[in-house]
């Protein structure tokens, strides 16, 4: 069974949206709160961390930007 990662909105001031990204209708949820923040790279999900790079894809085959 193929796990895919769940779609993230984007916020809505973002300069990447498309007709079929769904976007947040408030960041009032936010407020007070300590938020860490997630880059989408070349198609997938990433996880940087100050030492390693990881896909949060279960499934996701290696590929020479993770390498460095």
């Amino acid at each position: 069974m193929k796990v895919k990662y769940p779609r993230t909105p984007h916020l809505m001031w973002s300069k990447a949206i498309s007709k079929d990204d769904r976007k947040l209708s408030s960041v009032a949820h936010f407020h007070g709160k300590e938020i860490v923040m997630s880059e989408k790279m070349d198609g997938e999900n990433s996880n940087l961390m100050r030492n390693c790079i990881y896909a949060r894809s279960l499934d996701s085959v290696d590929h020479p930007s993770r390498h460095w």
